[in-house]
């Protein structure tokens, strides 16, 4: 099996598409592997690039989600007050970015 770049706890980004101005950043919750850039062939192609991972704070994570919501959005505004940026060592980002195994579309 394919290991899924959108798994539990990255931290990723959508478009509203290629000529769209405005993205949209979220933690994926669960595995998505329908959001991997490898996923489709051309227009169907995912945009969700994956950047980061969580790696604390899962906790207030859950709780934004599990929030009252109006729509799609949090009933009552989510401040996030700080956000912290570990870098990997050079280790570390090798065994990410060794290639998996099996095809991909670029």
């Amino acid at each position: 099996p394919v290991k899924t770049s959108n798994s539990a706890g990255t931290v990723t980004f959508a478009t509203a598409g290629s000529d769209s101005r405005t993205t949209q950043l979220f933690v994926n919750l669960a595995d998505n592997d329908e959001l991997d850039w490898f996923s489709g062939d051309g227009e169907e192609n995912s945009q969700h690039v994956v950047f980061g991972r969580l790696l604390d704070g899962a906790e207030a994570v859950e709780r934004i989600h599990g929030a009252p919501r109006r729509d799609e959005a949090p009933a009552t505004p989510v401040k996030i007050l700080a956000v912290a940026v570990a870098w990997p060592s050079p280790e570390a980002v090798k065994r990410v970015l060794a290639p998996e195994p099996g095809p991909r579309v670029a």
